[in-house]
């Protein structure tokens, strides 16, 4: 699901929107909150490969697709992290204090740390401030 969502992704977007809004990391972080911890590591290591293969296919260079993939990965890594610490587990999306905390934590904290790690990567590969990027 996640190669299809690059792919479609760089297809409907291109590089530039991408990055904003970026819908393969709902299902990543869908696929965290709902396996378990022990399964991560799987799912990380589907994103990082799926995501640098997709990069490398539509021209991205390798460091970029690198720091792509690091983005894309840590984004719900720390959203999933974040939604089961704050929730106490898998959230009820129909209680409104679960949804505000899935809201904080996979549609606003994981995002932001995604765009740093995606900005810091911008900034290094143009050779501009990082504030620019």
């Amino acid at each position: 699901a996640y190669l299809a969502g690059a792919v479609l992704a760089w297809q409907s977007f291109g590089a530039g929107v991408g990055p904003a809004f970026f819908p393969p990391a709902g299902v990543t972080l869908a696929a965290m909150v709902l396996n378990r911890r022990s399964r991560w590591p799987v799912i990380v290591a589907a994103i990082v490969l799926a995501e640098f293969a997709v990069d490398l296919r539509y021209g991205a260079s390798p460091r970029s697709a690198a720091g792509l993939a690091l983005a894309n990965s840590v984004e719900p890594l720390i959203g999933a992290s974040l939604v089961l610490a704050w929730c106490k587990g898998v959230p009820d999306l129909r209680d409104r204090s679960d949804l505000a905390r899935f809201v904080a934590a996979a549609c606003l904290a994981g995002p932001l740390v995604g765009g740093l790690i995606g900005g810091a990567m911008a900034a290094a590969q143009h050779d501009t401030a990082w504030p620019v990027a």
